[in-house]
This record gives C-alpha cells, structure tokens and sequence, in this order.
C-alpha cells in the first residue's frame, strides 16, 4: 500500500502542510495559517515559529526573521543560539515543522518560493535526509499554486515575509516564461506602514505612542499581523490602566503603502508585457488579503484579479502528484508540468 504524502509550503509568512489523505491543511503551530519564519534565542538554543515571533518587537536582538528568504550557508559573525548560518537556522524550524505534522516520516512533497536556487533545494534535500524523512519532488509555488488550466497564460502574485513575487506561466504550467521579485513589498514593510498609520491614530485620538513600550509594540504587530491575513480593522491596545482603540480602515491602510503597491505593480506590469497573449491575473490569498491590494492592481492592469484558495499551492502539489505530472524519482526538481492538465492546480 502507498504511504500517503504530505506536501509543505516553505512561505516565511507561514509555513503550511497538507496531506493527501486528509482534507484542508493541517494544524501546525497552534494554527491552519502555519508556522511564520522567526527563530527566538533563548539559553543558547532556538525557537521558532509563533511564540519567536511573538516576542520580537519584545526582544529584537534576539529574534531572527531573515533565515528561510536567505538560506545558505555563510556564516554568521557570531553564533545565534548554537546555529552558524541561516541554513542551521532554517533546518531547526524545519524539525520543528516536521515534528508537528509528520511524526510517521511520510514521503514530503516541498513546495518553494519561486527565488528559490536548485541549489538551495539542495540544502533541503540534506535536512530532510538527516531527519530521515524522504523527498519526492521540489515545486515552485506559483506552478502548484496558479490555475494554468485556460488557454491564456498566468500571472500570480504572492506574499512573503521580506518580499512579493509576481511569475507568470505559460498555458497549463508548462514552463515558466518570467519572474520578478519586489523586496519592498514584503510583509515586513507593509507592516511597518500599517504601523505608522496606527501610530498617528492613537497619537491623535488618545496621546499615545505604542511604539514607546515594547510592549504595546508586540500587541500593535500581533494585531497588524491579523490585519494583513484579513482580521478586523481595529487595534487595540491597553497600557497604564488605560485601554485604548482605534479603527484602521482599508483605504487608510492602501495609502500607507501605496509606494510598496505601485513598486509591486510596475514588475506585474513589466511581466505582462512579456506574455505574447493576454494574461489572467491571479493573487495567491496571503496577497489577496493586503487591504487594498487587490483593488489597486485591477485598476493599474485593467484585470479582475482571481484568488486562488487558501490551500492552493500545498493542494496543487498533491494534484500534480496524483495526475501523474510529476515525474518519478526522488528528490525531483519540477520546473514545468510536461502536459496541460484538464483543470486547476487545486481547483
């Protein structure tokens, strides 16, 4: 009997896994929206996932956020909690990862960014070996992700930690035509924006700095952090017997990063120019759910923007096994789909 799969995406906002036994995605760190890709040092080890993350704006020199975006193994100046490189760092969350959702050692199916090098893969395939856990295939994410069913090519947006990516792909993910990358609109600097602004508010209303207090910083993130995968629009925060809230509406939120938004749509519309036929225009849902994103790339495109579900890339992943359009092997490297498949990648 076939053992089932389990298929990983490696996004630094969140990393998230699926199997192809199960329904939806599997609860990992505590949540369906995954494990983000922050490492905490405490007592000359590390911790990653939600409680580094939570104590970041806490403790910042602490707290490490670069690792899964820069994989390699350069060394670090100075070791941070027993790891010498982002490498080390990224192989402890992705212990941490597997322990959660993959105790039985299941065949993993790794869905990547799409700036990750095969050679990054590479470094990969040798964690998940020295956890003694096999690898079927590698996978961008746009390729698992995007519906490449129609007859026009694709253009998919998503969102990272540290940067947004816009690829487009040829009619039934055959190959990938282009790619670019916008290091300004990651998640980190719409964060920073969206903080701004809700710094101003409780200046304003209530004559309050949260970014004062490490405290009412880390609560002002966790909340902004919801904000960004679609949670309600008001902050609050309470300090000194004092409790205070303001509302964030989109279109406030839109204007704060609007020199992120037009840096994002410039390489989108770059990237539409290159395709011979006209394109569809889809949004991966962790862009889909920037307030005011959506909206602004429609009216710099003149498309509708499609989102694709929640699970896309990880379902997508174990469509493509399923169907045969992943070649057989170990450790392989799928760069394109050989054949056009009859419908989306996840639906």
């Amino acid at each position: 009997m076939t053992p089932p799969v389990l298929a990983l995406e490696l996004n630094d906002l969140g990393i998230v896994a699926a199997r192809d036994d199960r329904p939806g995605l599997l609860t990992l760190d505590g949540s369906e929206a995954g494990s983000p890709g922050f490492a905490l040092e405490r007592g000359g080890t590390v911790v990653c996932g939600r409680e580094a993350e939570a104590a970041w704006r806490l403790d910042p020199p602490r707290v490490r956020h670069a690792y899964w975006d820069r994989l390699g193994t350069e060394p670090f100046p100075q070791v941070f909690g027993g790891c010498a490189n982002h490498a080390e760092l990224a192989f402890a969350h992705l212990k941490l990862v597997l322990g959660q959702v993959n105790r039985d050692r299941l065949p993993v199916l790794l869905v990547l960014p799409p700036y990750h090098t095969r050679a990054q893969a590479g470094l990969l395939l040798s964690m998940l070996r020295e956890l003694g856990v096999p690898c079927r295939a590698f996978l961008p994410a746009p390729l698992a992700a995007a519906d490449t069913g129609g007859d026009r090519p694709v253009l998919l947006v998503d969102l990272f930690l540290h940067r947004a990516t816009a690829t487009l792909l040829a009619p039934g993910g055959a190959r990938r035509i282009g790619g670019v990358t916008a290091p300004d609109c990651g998640a980190l600097e719409l964060l920073h924006a969206f903080a701004g602004v809700a710094t101003r508010e409780f200046m304003r209303q209530a004559r309050f700095d949260p970014l004062h207090h490490a405290v009412s910083e880390q609560r002002l993130h966790d909340q902004l952090r919801a904000l960004l995968a679609g949670g309600a629009p008001e902050i609050v925060i309470e300090h000194a017997g004092r409790r205070m809230s303001v509302s964030l509406p989109a279109d406030l939120l839109a204007e704060a990063a609007l020199p992120r938004f037009r840096e994002l749509s410039a390489a989108v519309k770059e990237l539409l120019a290159e395709a011979a036929t006209p394109a569809e225009l889809q949004l991966a849902p962790r862009a889909a759910a920037v307030p005011g994103l959506a909206a602004f790339l429609a009216a710099e495109t003149g498309l509708a923007p499609r989102v694709r579900p929640v699970a896309a890339a990880t379902s997508g992943a174990l469509a493509a096994l399923a169907s045969g359009r992943i070649p057989a092997g170990d450790g392989v490297w799928v760069a394109g789909f050989a054949a056009a498949p009859s419908g989306g990648g996840a639906g």
